[in-house]
């Protein structure tokens, strides 16, 4: 994931906040209208979601390519307890540096055949 991208999904995910605030409702409205409330659900979920995967890859990938033990827990916390914004954060720093050298997915562990 380059730069550009990791700020986009950082924005959209955010912009999805504002579309879940813009669309609930009011449990004592006496007319509920469906389309909001599909809109606010679909958003909820979409949120839930990408939030996900988003923070979640992030927090993988520093667990399992940052070798000194303080900078793996500093961007574990960052990303785990600071969300889509320490997720950016690494995205943009860090994970940079590990995709130039073409480790940017998630290490894949081979089982080792004794013959």
């Amino acid at each position: 994931m380059n730069r550009p991208i990791a700020i986009l999904i950082a924005v959209l995910l955010l912009g999805l906040v504002v579309v879940i605030v813009g669309t609930e409702q009011s449990i004592a409205a006496p007319k509920r209208d469906m389309s909001l409330l599909v809109l606010n659900l679909a958003a909820q979920v979409l949120l839930i979601a990408g939030t996900v995967a988003y923070c979640g890859f992030a927090a993988l990938h520093s667990t399992q390519h940052i070798d000194s033990p303080g900078d793996r827990s500093m961007w574990l916390i960052a990303t785990v307890g600071g969300n889509v914004l320490g997720s950016c954060c690494y995205y943009l720093s860090t994970y940079q540096r590990f995709r130039s050298t073409g480790q940017g997915g998630l290490m894949r562990f081979r089982s080792s055949k004794n013959a």
